[in-house]
């Protein structure tokens, strides 16, 4: 019976057109009964919107897509203050998360992460991509050091005398983030 339901609904997907659609872009699927004399009954719609808030779990796009939201738009996230509480929106369109889906597509990769390239930019098609994480934490607004300042960095700790606490204070960062610099547990591929 599952496989025939499963069956049913692919083949329904693959032909949105010749089925209803709601408002909220949810495929409106007549769900047929019989009785014990064969009559036909037509049953209440059953809806199916984008299959990635399913109960055995959401998928990383709905789950990325529910963050960006939440830190956007609920100021009890965490989190807004970084995002809603500097300004930072989500654009009218992907407040939809069939157009958003529609737009960004599949995680290229897992753990992928949305990135708005302009860091100071809106949630958007023009200013968002999947990236990875280290990437992503670089474009950040805490982010305080540079890559050219990495590399300054680095060199002053591998060319001179200078202690890690002194390097911190010309960088205005902490000796730990100096430390974790020269050690390669901060910015190793640079």
């Amino acid at each position: 019976m599952k496989l025939i339901l499963i069956i049913f609904v692919l083949t329904i997907l693959a032909d949105r057109e010749s089925y209803p659609i709601s408002k909220n872009n949810s495929v409106l699927l007549p769900l047929t009964t019989y009785t014990e004399s064969n009559e036909r009954n037509i049953v209440m719609p059953y809806k199916i919107k984008h299959g990635h808030n399913k109960r055995s779990g959401k998928s990383p796009e709905y789950k990325a897509w529910d963050a960006m939201i939440q830190r956007c738009t609920n100021p009890n996230c965490k989190a807004y203050h970084y995002y809603g509480g500097r300004g930072i929106t989500v654009c009218n369109n992907w407040k939809d998360f069939v157009k958003f889906f529609s737009d960004m597509g599949k995680q290229p990769f897992p753990k992928a992460q949305i990135d708005r390239i302009d860091n100071n930019g809106n949630y958007e098609p023009s200013n968002c991509r999947w990236t990875d994480h280290k990437t992503n934490a670089r474009n950040s607004s805490q982010t305080i050091l540079t890559v050219n300042e990495v590399r300054q960095i680095k060199q002053l700790i591998s060319e001179t005398t200078l202690t890690r606490k002194t390097i911190g204070e010309i960088f205005n960062v902490s000796k730990a983030c100096i430390v974790d610099i020269g050690l390669g547990r901060r910015w190793a591929d640079v």
